[in-house]
């Protein structure tokens, strides 16, 4: 009897053990599978709700006088980019842009580009971005930009903390061998040693630390003197949240 006794006694014991353990490691799962979920949402969601009216909202963007504009600049929908030439989303948004919002949404927003190179990760960037600001000087289109900027972008791209000392050479080699849009050398040349290709860098600077801006690409989304979104760290939603702003004004 004592024998059979102990028995259930070690049944009973381990059959605790086992339970225990079995519903410590069904919650330690549910709280893997939770917090995954909760991460992948934050993931999927890069943009933020802001709703902040602008004071003085037409000098604001006065303000941006060395914007690159493309699309409709009298929309009430202004889209501002803020960008880098070493930044590998900013290059994946540049490479889709035309196709993808350029030719969808030109004539209804007005997209607005801002260099804001981010030095401490990328020193290369404030070079490649002297170079666009007076390549872009002699542009025939808008577009042209877009073009421009993706040159730059594979040229040392990603040289992150290191400085590329060939970095200039290597553009005006690139930009030699274009054989799509002709650049007169000379005029390059002369622009990138004048102080105004840096007084137009440091203004769009200025605006990025004026905007709160860290990260690149970030993208602010304004309807009228509002700001509606910003999204952050790529294109990631933004098709969507543009596609809401015209289905909602009606705005065509």
């Amino acid at each position: 009897m004592k024998k059979l006794n102990s028995i259930r006694n070690k049944i009973f014991k381990n059959k605790f053990i086992f339970l225990t353990i079995f519903f410590l490691a069904l919650s330690l799962l549910i709280f893997i599978i939770i917090n995954k979920f909760n991460f992948f949402n934050s993931y999927n969601k890069n943009y933020f709700a802001i709703n902040n009216e602008i004071d003085n909202f037409d000098k604001y963007f006065k303000s941006g006088k060395y914007d690159y504009l493309i699309g409709n600049q009298n929309s009430e929908i202004k889209v501002v980019i803020y960008f880098d030439l070493d930044c590998i989303w900013c290059k994946r948004l540049n490479d889709v842009f035309k196709e993808k919002y350029y030719n969808n949404y030109a004539n209804s927003v007005g997209f607005i580009f801002r260099n804001n190179p981010l030095t401490y990760l990328h020193p290369n960037a404030l070079t490649k971005a002297k170079y666009l600001s007076c390549i872009n000087d002699q542009a025939s289109k808008e577009t042209d930009f877009l073009y421009y900027s993706s040159l730059l972008y594979n040229i040392n791209p990603y040289s992150n903390y290191t400085e590329n000392a060939s970095t200039a050479l290597d553009i005006e080699k690139s930009i030699k061998e274009d054989t799509v849009n002709k650049i007169d050398m000379s005029i390059l040349s002369k622009c990138i040693k004048e102080d105004l290709v840096l007084e137009k860098i440091k203004n769009d600077v200025d605006l990025a630390i004026q905007d709160q801006i860290t990260k690149t690409p970030t993208i602010l989304i304004y309807y009228k003197n509002t700001l509606l979104y910003s999204v952050v760290g790529g294109e990631k939603n933004l098709k969507k949240l543009l596609n809401s702003i015209l289905y909602d004004r009606n705005i065509k």
